[in-house]
């Protein structure tokens, strides 16, 4: 960094300081022990992202998004109630957004995208909980919907290179788990529903399965004199 350079952040630096201390003495900024926090915290959020600038490297991308969520959300609160439960969410959000980069920029990194899911379902039930979206104890059922769907997103994206036929098992699994908790969360739908419809939703598995295996070509009768002619001759 140049002289020139380093004058300016300094002088940059000095006007921010002698704004928020202006905006302060106006009352206009209420709470300014939470705005001067959120600051530091999107300054350090700022450090850590250019780590990862000049590292190239991925886990600074972690700490980076969690200091720039709470900074963001301590500045906010001087203007607009934020329930502390945003925080969490922001976070566990912010983890998914980082773990799908990774996921984006090299595809054989399976286990970001397992985890960026994972992280989705988190957020969810943070927000969920702190709104209360849903009525009844149905935290179980988000999880497991959500740890479903992340392996059936993780067997969609299987290839030649990343051989994931096995994430199909444990994303059915968690699947029928969260079916599972429904109904006995549920009090139209009461346990004794739950075996016939596992029954159902297995077997239409299989014949999707059974439908979607290549079908072995048939021999023309043509084709099968001339393997015939073909072994005599041999």
């Amino acid at each position: 960094m140049t002289e020139k350079n380093k004058n300016m952040l300094i002088g940059i630096f000095i006007i921010f300081i002698g704004i928020l201390a202006l905006l302060i003495n106006m009352n206009i900024i209420p709470n300014a022990q939470d705005f001067v926090g959120g600051v530091f915290f999107l300054i350090v959020a700022y450090l850590f992202y250019r780590l990862y600038q000049k590292k190239r490297t991925w886990w600074p991308l972690l700490p980076a998004l969690f200091f720039a969520c709470i900074g963001v959300v301590l500045v906010i609160q001087n203007f607009v109630y934020v329930p502390d439960n945003i925080i969490g969410s922001a976070f566990f959000w912010s983890g998914a957004v980082v773990f799908g980069y990774l996921y984006a920029k090299n595809k054989r990194r399976w286990w970001a995208l397992l985890t960026a899911g994972a992280c989705v379902t988190l957020g969810t039930i943070v927000l969920i909980d702190a709104f209360h979206l849903l009525s009844g104890d149905q935290d179980g059922v988000v999880f497991f919907l959500g740890l479903g769907l992340s392996f059936m997103l993780l067997y969609i994206q299987r290839s030649s290179e990343n051989k994931l036929d096995w994430a199909i098992y444990p994303g059915a699994a968690s699947l029928l788990l969260a079916l599972f908790l429904y109904f006995q969360n549920v009090d139209w739908m009461s346990g004794d529903y739950f075996l016939p419809i596992v029954l159902i939703l297995v077997g239409g598995f299989l014949i999707f399965r059974a439908s979607r295996r290549p079908k072995t070509p048939a021999q023309s009768p043509g084709d099968e004199a001339w393997s015939d002619k073909t072994a005599n001759e041999k």
